[in-house]
């Protein structure tokens, strides 16, 4: 999620940016790291990478990432900021998230609900962030490991 919003992650106790791999876990672990899992210290195990529901409801009502996708300070705002067109920042958050570009029928499916978006009166960051959202939510995203 850092990666595609360009917001490192904060977790408890740590600095903003410190790897999940560099961390200490006691006994009270990030609520991050109890819903994706980490794999334990005390053997050589690797964390179960399928997708579960409590990390699909995790990424869909969790503060961490409306935090991370609503910051001035993310891509996003940077994107903006820059007066980079919508597209553009469409296809950086593909990019970011999928290691590809949208394809034709997603470019045209987005234009028109960005165009919608504009026409009921959201803002423009409103909109993509909307867009920032739904990717971060996908199921392409949460597979994409």
């Amino acid at each position: 999620m850092g990666q595609v919003t360009g917001v490192a992650h904060k977790f408890k106790r740590h600095p903003r940016g410190t790897s999940a791999k560099d961390l200490y876990i006691e006994n009270s672990p990030d609520d991050f790291l109890m819903t994706f899992g980490f794999p334990r210290r005390d053997i050589i195990a690797d964390r179960n990478k399928m997708p579960t529901l409590s990390q699909a409801l995790y990424l869909m009502n969790g503060d961490t990432l409306q935090e991370e996708v609503e910051t001035d300070e993310n891509d996003l705002g940077k994107s903006l900021a820059e007066g980079k067109d919508d597209i553009d920042i469409v296809s950086e958050i593909y990019l970011r998230a999928y290691a590809r570009e949208p394809t034709e029928a997603e470019r045209k499916t987005l234009s028109r609900y960005l165009v919608a978006g504009r026409a009921a009166g959201r803002a423009r960051r409103s909109v993509l962030e909307d867009i920032l959202w739904t990717v971060i939510n996908s199921k392409e995203f949460q597979l994409n490991y």
